[in-house]
């Protein structure tokens, strides 16, 4: 693997992460929304504000001075983490994630926690992959989607 930076996000990285968002939401969200749900969201520009009001709690992951990949945590929580869809696979996901783990561990959290969709099988899967443990599932008011909370507890 070439070498992967992660960093704190700044102003200029936002055009590159909400269209790496909307690529990655179009590519992976129709596992568990359909297309008009999909495109209803893409088009609201949800997305894209999370993000940039978020900005200041987000970290990049970049490979050869590309973004892949980012994610969004504060407090004890990782809110948001997409990578490439065309690199999924190839362990970047992983390292995002354990940076994430690390440094709300390192601000003295014993547990942390995250959420996704139930039929996202492959995001479920990658959490349980790296030790997360479900603790309740959920279904949300507005779109019918059933959420599932994890958790990880400080070793």
């Amino acid at each position: 693997m070439n070498e992967l930076i992660i960093r704190p996000a700044a102003e200029n990285d936002l055009p590159a992460m909400q269209a790496l968002a909307r690529k990655t939401i179009r590519r992976s969200y129709r596992q568990f929304m359909d297309d008009e749900q999909v495109d209803a969201f893409i088009n609201s520009s949800s997305s894209d504000h999370e993000i940039a009001r978020h900005l200041k709690q987000c970290k990049v992951l970049e490979k050869e001075e590309h973004i892949v990949g980012f994610t969004i945590y504060f407090d004890n929580i990782i809110h948001l983490m997409m990578v490439d869809p065309d690199l999924h696979r190839q362990g970047l996901g992983g390292v995002l994630l354990a940076h994430a783990e690390d440094e709300l561990f390192k601000l003295g959290n014993t547990i942390i926690r995250l959420t996704t969709f139930e039929d996202n099988r492959q995001a479920m899967n990658f959490y349980r992959k790296y030790g997360w443990k479900e603790t309740k599932k959920e279904k949300d008011k507005s779109t019918g989607i059933r959420r599932v909370f994890f958790e990880k507890y400080a070793s």
